[in-house]
């Protein structure tokens, strides 16, 4: 297994590749802020329990190939998602 990829921003920021520690902070997020991120997330709305959270993770660690995909922590404290696409 390939080890996840950090970035130290600077003293409060940390860019952490995507894992399954991660599973519940990102639920938690979505449904503790459904109706905000649900205007432009189309799937908050799929995101009804934990397993749809599971999946997405699973999914990405699983893939062959990978759109770079990070937690973002600010001040130790879960901050969101960042994901970088290929547009080729």
């Amino acid at each position: 297994m390939n080890e996840q990829k950090i970035l130290f921003v600077d003293e409060d920021i940390l860019l952490r590749e995507i894992g399954m520690e991660d599973v519940a902070s990102i639920f938690n997020t979505i449904d503790t802020h459904r109706e905000y991120m649900a205007e432009w997330l189309p799937f908050v709305e799929l995101t009804t329990d934990i397993s749809f959270t599971c999946t997405f993770v699973e999914n990405y660690l699983n893939a062959e190939v990978k759109d770079f995909t990070c937690v973002i922590y600010f001040r130790q404290q879960f901050a969101g998602l960042l994901g970088l696409k290929d547009t080729d």
